[in-house]
């Protein structure tokens, strides 16, 4: 995982259009990655290319690997679907999947509430 500032999020997101999230994670070939600083909205900053994972029902190792590595700078993937080879391989690199079906905007607001609620629950733990 990318080292970050406190303030950074950087996501990507599996879609065919650019609008939805709706792509498999095993069938993407292309993530857009989105970047949220401190108190600003997100905003696109590029795409990253992939290789597709799927064959079938099952993924190549090597082609898993590299795209991990490709989306190493990100905080989080958001998908429609992934399998459970190809999750536990991203998270092993440290890079959270979540899986949602949404418009990109509601789908990266989303994600942020999300994150932002587990953080407060654990600062209360710690307290």
């Amino acid at each position: 995982m990318r080292e970050r500032k406190e303030s950074d999020l950087r996501v990507a997101v599996a879609t065919t259009d650019g609008i939805v999230v709706n792509q498999h994670f095993g069938k993407a070939r292309r993530f857009k990655i989105y970047e949220k600083k401190k108190d600003a909205a997100f905003a696109y900053v590029k795409d990253i290319e992939t290789e597709a994972l799927c064959d079938g029902f099952s993924h190549h190792e090597e082609t898993l690997l590299r795209t991990a590595e490709r989306l190493a700078e990100c905080d989080a993937v958001l998908v429609s679907r992934i399998g459970n080879e190809a999750d536990d391989a991203m998270r092993r690199a440290g890079i959270p999947v979540y899986v949602i079906t949404d418009y990109i905007e509601d789908a990266l607001l989303a994600l942020t509430k999300y994150l932002n609620q587990n953080a407060d629950k654990r600062k209360g733990e710690e307290s």
